[in-house]
Order: structure tokens, then C-alpha cells, then sequence
């Protein structure tokens, strides 16, 4: 009989990476991470100054909220300003400036206490009041500035 021939197929060559080759992922690594933590932190103060933006909008209304319940309430600044800083407490120092306001149902303006519609009688009271706040960036970005001046303003009719 016959040999029987093997059939043997090759090996397959071991693919080894060159010597100049090597730790080029960590190179290259290495040059795209400060952009990469840059972008980290830049997307991390997006999200701070909005956030700063929505809590000053919020405590502008708790303002005018706490104002508009009533018209001895409106009269007291004083308290509107502090539940505009009790509303405040997580984004640090803020300025208020709260003040009342007397028009007609035509947008005149008049006296609070003095002022006559004519025929409709009395005026309309509002209570305005004004969130100032400064955001400071984590990191200083070339070109940008480091610190933003935040502020809102709310203004609700008096029940």
C-alpha cells in the first residue's frame, strides 16, 4: 500500500509588534488627554453656570412668590429679599433687590399709595425683585473670562 500523504497546512505567522512600534498607544495617549480632561472640564462649568442660571431664576420667584401673597406682604422688601436668599443657599453669594410696583390695566404707572386708575379704581400691585450672582469657572479658558456676572429678575401681580 500506499503512503498516505498529509496534508498539513502552515502556520500562521505570529504577529509580533515591531520594536519601534511599541508604546505608541501610550504616546499617543499620553498626547490626547489633557484635551480630553479639558473637555471634561469645560462640559463640567457648561453644566455649573446653568445650573447657576436655574437657581437664581428660582429664587427670584420664591422672592415674588413669598411678595405676591398679599399686599401687606408686598410691602415688606425685606422678607422678599431673604426668601430669595433662603431659596439661594446652594450657589453663594447673591444680591437682591426687590421693589414694588403700581400701574393701571392700560400699563401706566402710578403711585402705590397715592395712585388712582380713574375709572378702574385702584391700581394693579406687582412686586419685582432682582437675583445678581457672580460664577467663577473651575479651570481659566484662554479667551473666555474666568468669572460671569448671573443675573434674574422676576415680577408677579399681587393676589
Amino acid at each position: 500500500m500506499a503512503p498516505l500523504l498529509e496534508s498539513r497546512t502552515p502556520a500562521a505567522p505570529r504577529l509580533r509588534p515591531r520594536r519601534a512600534q511599541s508604546g505608541t498607544a501610550l504616546i499617543e495617549f499620553a498626547l490626547i488627554l489633557p484635551l480630553l480632561l479639558l473637555l471634561l472640564l469645560a462640559g463640567m462649568d457648561l453644566g455649573r453656570v446653568y445650573y447657576c442660571a436655574m437657581a437664581a431664576t428660582q429664587a427670584a420667584r420664591a422672592g415674588v412668590q413669598y411678595g405676591a401673597a398679599s399686599v401687606a406682604r408686598s410691602m415688606d422688601l425685606a422678607g422678599i429679599e431673604q426668601a430669595a436668599r433662603d431659596a439661594a443657599h446652594d450657589i453663594g453669594t447673591i444680591t437682591t433687590s426687590a421693589d414694588r410696583l403700581c400701574q393701571c390695566s392700560d400699563g401706566t404707572a402710578v403711585d402705590c399709595s397715592t395712585g388712582n386708575c380713574g375709572t378702574e379704581g385702584r391700581p394693579q400691585v406687582f412686586v419685582r425683585l432682582t437675583v445678581q450672582t457672580t460664577f467663577r469657572s473651575l479651570v481659566h479658558y484662554p479667551g473666555l473670562p474666568e468669572s460671569v456676572a448671573v443675573s434674574r429678575t422676576a415680577q408677579m401681580r399681587v393676589q
